[in-house]
């Protein structure tokens, strides 16, 4: 009796001590360039890639396209996401085109900013240096009872479009992608933690603001990437590192 007694405690203590190394990890952000492998596999990870042309533009204005999803989702949330690029990149652009005076210049210039060539008329008529395009790659909902994560993959693309393109061949400026996620509920190690783990996880699992709480913070990682321009840059300035000279088509999927 003593001995599994024994037994039980030592295991309660060993799932504890993984879960506390696993929260520890996941607490962590690495920033990777092409090439690179995360130190820490828990830890988050955004991949970037910087190119030479940012330095030589040094865009002081940056219009926000309507965010792409590869597949169906809420116009709220697509909606939160521009809005949050636009709040992040005021702080590094100092001029910003957000949602609503995007729609208002598409109308009064009749553009469809689906077309290179109509991008390319808004940001003349506009008198703007560039777009940023939000990219919703994948979103996930998990829930196991005990257990509830939410996970939310985002790509953003700085970029000029060439006129008379396909939009493969935009001029890009900077790119960078981060699955941003958050999780809530507990670890069973005995009957009343079975039991206060799924109230946990199903309270995470009814956050309906869940998601937006989840974008703001994927936006923010990738935006600490992006050079402030705000009081102009030199082009002397540019990055060393082949690595940030590398196709960010090839290295950041």
């Amino acid at each position: 009796m003593y001995s599994r007694s024994i037994f039980n405690a030592s295991h309660n203590l060993c799932i504890v001590l993984v879960a506390l190394l696993v929260m520890t990890g996941c607490a962590q952000t690495e920033y990777l360039h092409e090439g690179e492998q995360p130190e820490n596999p828990m830890a988050r990870t955004v991949r970037v890639d910087l190119k030479d042309a940012f330095f030589r533009i040094a865009p002081t204005c940056v219009a926000v396209l309507p965010t792409v999803s590869v597949s169906s989702t809420s116009p709220a949330l697509t909606d939160f996401i521009e809005r949050s690029v636009a709040r992040y990149l005021s702080q590094r652009v100092p001029m910003i085109i957000g949602p609503n005076q995007r729609h208002q210049i598409t109308q009064r210039l009749t553009v469809d900013l689906s077309d290179p060539d109509g991008r390319a008329r808004f940001l003349k008529g506009a008198s703007c240096d560039a777009f940023i395009e939000p990219q919703l790659m994948a979103a996930s909902d998990d829930y196991f009872v005990v257990w509830s994560n939410r996970s939310i993959d985002l790509r953003l693309r700085l970029f000029q479009p060439r006129i008379g393109g396909d939009g493969e061949d935009d001029n890009l400026l900077w790119i960078a992608r981060h699955a941003a996620s958050r999780g809530g509920g507990g670890f069973p190690l005995d009957l009343a933690s079975l039991g206060i783990g799924a109230i946990k996880a199903g309270s995470h699992q009814m956050d309906y603001e869940m998601n937006f709480s989840i974008v703001e913070d994927a936006v923010r990682r990738m935006m600490v990437t992006l050079p402030d321009t705000r009081g102009g840059i030199a082009f002397d300035a540019r990055p060393t590192s082949a690595a940030l000279r590398m196709d960010a088509r090839a290295s950041v999927k």
